[in-house]
């Protein structure tokens, strides 16, 4: 759901001495959702792009699947499909189940957690919690510690609590520092947090009952957030002291903060995942599609990259190079959009508001480089409005206009028929990487 986000930031001094910290950059798209066929996403335009030869109607597709698929305690499954439970339809949402235990080993399975490689730490709606308590975490200022997520559509608002998160067959080896959504001891977000935008919990609350942020940064704000809010020029709004309904910024060490659930676990899973989704016909996609996440890269016979695979290291806000249709630019890979979006010369749509309708669908070429490592590559954007009336949820030619202006964010359509790794911070990649 998020990233253009990572929260991430260092720079605490300069010369010996400390200086005033910028605040942190909004985390990335998370979650661009379609519910009834309409965009969270903002909008806007520019851009080129080449038209590829008719297609025939739209239509509703089978299933598709991986062929074989790995298997061991490191792997777990991920849906794309519609909810039954959901009265809006949704579009290339990956979904996986989440365990989360307490300090007295009681645990609650949530299924229908989206996979985000755009954003670091475990969101959890407190609804899906039943019996398990979960203790809050207490600030610095002796009150409740509470976050404000902060994407590009929007925020969510919620305390912070440890619990212990299964992944698959993996557990980290202790509680960890997870969000509760909507949290009935702390209902309401203080105006800085409601100044980063709308509040779109109760929007998500029907299509996902949490976030399970799994990229290339460990921890959901980093070094930026561990000193007082006094030294920011702008007060970044992300975690917040609350006593009663009173919520004061605060700041918030690395161990209270929201951390990469996959950078707690125990090695030789912790360095990272891969995200295995198969290939989805275009231009119109699939009613569903299944495939696995992967904990750890490179470390274990089932979690090997292909020997043809590129890696791309990423900068402090997990970016690399893009170039669309030969004009360059910086953007990320990411999980938790569910489109491409980026500044493009195509037909928007009539009922879509912020996504593209060409006819017939367009190809766009992209050049990604990072470092030494180089690769090209292309996606297809096709109606979106002709999409959607399929119902398919798997839908490979999604795109709409850029959602973080200047930025070219390649969604979970990338990842179909594309193993894609995404590296942890370290000594190596200090900022992470990507793979593929």
């Amino acid at each position: 759901m998020s990233r253009g986000f990572q929260i991430e930031h260092d720079g605490l001094r300069a010369g010996g001495k400390c200086r005033w910290l910028e605040a942190p950059p909004v985390r990335r798209i998370v979650l661009g959702l379609v519910l009834a066929a309409s965009t969270l996403l903002g909008a806007c335009g520019g851009g080129g792009g080449n038209t590829t030869t008719a297609t025939a109607a739209a239509s509703t597709n089978p299933g598709v699947s991986l062929d074989t698929p790995p298997s061991g305690p490191n792997v777990v499954p991920v849906s794309i499909r519609q909810l039954n439970t959901s009265s809006a339809n949704t579009a290339n949402t990956p979904y996986v189940t989440v365990t989360v235990c307490d300090a007295s080993n009681v645990c609650q399975s949530i299924p229908n957690v989206l996979v985000d490689t755009g954003s670091a730490g475990l969101r959890i709606f407190a609804n899906q919690l039943g019996s398990v308590n979960l203790p809050a975490i207490t600030a610095a200022g002796g009150g409740q510690l509470a976050a404000c997520a902060q994407f590009a559509s929007g925020y969510t608002w919620g305390s912070m609590r440890e619990a212990t998160v299964k992944i698959g067959g993996v557990s980290t080896p202790g509680a960890i520092p997870i969000e509760v959504i909507n949290d009935s001891a702390i209902t309401t977000a203080p105006t800085a947090c409601q100044d980063q935008g709308q509040d779109f919990s109760g929007q998500l609350a029907g299509v996902v009952n949490g976030i399970l942020g799994i990229s290339n940064f460990q921890y959901d704000c980093g070094i930026a957030c561990t000193v007082s809010p006094s030294q920011y020029k702008t007060n970044p709004g992300v975690y917040f002291s609350c006593s009663g309904s009173t919520c004061t910024a605060t700041s918030a060490s690395l161990d209270q903060q929201g951390i990469n659930p996959i950078a707690a676990d125990p090695a030789p899973y912790n360095n990272g995942s891969i995200l295995l989704l198969p290939s989805v016909p275009l231009p119109w996609g699939a009613q569903t599609a299944t495939g696995v996440l992967v904990l750890g890269i490179n470390t274990s016979s089932n979690n090997q990259l292909p020997s043809s695979a590129q890696v791309f290291s990423l900068d402090g806000h997990g970016n690399l190079s893009i170039a669309v249709n030969g004009l360059a630019g910086t953007g990320f890979i990411d999980s938790g959009s569910n489109g491409h979006y980026l500044a493009l010369n195509l037909p928007s749509c009539t009922q879509s508001t912020g996504f593209y309708c060409p006819a017939p669908p367009a190809d766009v070429a992209l050049d990604l480089s990072s470092g030494t490592s180089m690769a090209n590559a292309s996606v297809t954007i096709a109606s979106a409005d002709a999409m959607f009336q399929t119902a398919n949820a798997a839908l490979p030619a999604l795109g709409g206009t850029a959602a973080v202006s200047g930025q070219i964010d390649l969604g979970l359509p990338f990842f179909y028929g594309r193993p894609i790794a995404t590296g942890i911070q370290n000594m190596q990649f200090q900022n992470g990487f990507v793979a593929f």
